[in-house]
Formats: structure tokens, C-alpha cells, sequence
């Protein structure tokens, strides 16, 4: 995946994730419900790991900070959609 193809993927599971999220405040012990749930979230933490790792940090919550906070080294995910 490209650079845009990671990022939508990333945002569609986060809004999987939200989703069902909602659903299962309503249908707590449904199985598929959680079972799926369990699954956006692995696959959104991989694509934000593999995102971080070869664009840098797609939010701050992903920065590494061990002596320099990254976060400002590179155009932000939103400035990257606009192209600014």
C-alpha cells in the first residue's frame, strides 16, 4: 500500500472500530460484535505501526520521544490530504 492507501485503511478501521463500538454499548455480549471489534483494532494497530514506521507518526499519541518530539518533523496527516 501507498502512502494514501495506508492512511484511508487506517481511517476506515478507526471508523469500524467507533461503529461497533456504538453497537455494543446497546449489545454488550454479542459475540461477532466483540469478536470484530477485537479484529479492526489489531488490524488499525499494525497499519499504524507499519504507517509510523515508514511516514512518521500519524498522531501524537505515536510519537517517539525519546530525546526530540518528531511530531513537527513533517507535514501532518491532514496537510498531507490537501496537499499543503
Amino acid at each position: 500500500m501507498n502512502q494514501n492507501q495506508l492512511f484511508e485503511f487506517i481511517r476506515n478501521n478507526s471508523f469500524m472500530i467507533d461503529e461497533i463500538g456504538l453497537f455494543l454499548n446497546t449489545h454488550p455480549e454479542c459475540k461477532e460484535a466483540l469478536h470484530a471489534y477485537d479484529e479492526f483494532k489489531k488490524l488499525r494497530k499494525k497499519a499504524i505501526e507499519e504507517y509510523t514506521e515508514m511516514y512518521g507518526p500519524i498522531s501524537k499519541y505515536n510519537v517517539n520521544a525519546d530525546n526530540y518530539w518528531t511530531w513537527v518533523n513533517s507535514p501532518w496527516p491532514w496537510q498531507k490530504e490537501c496537499g499543503c
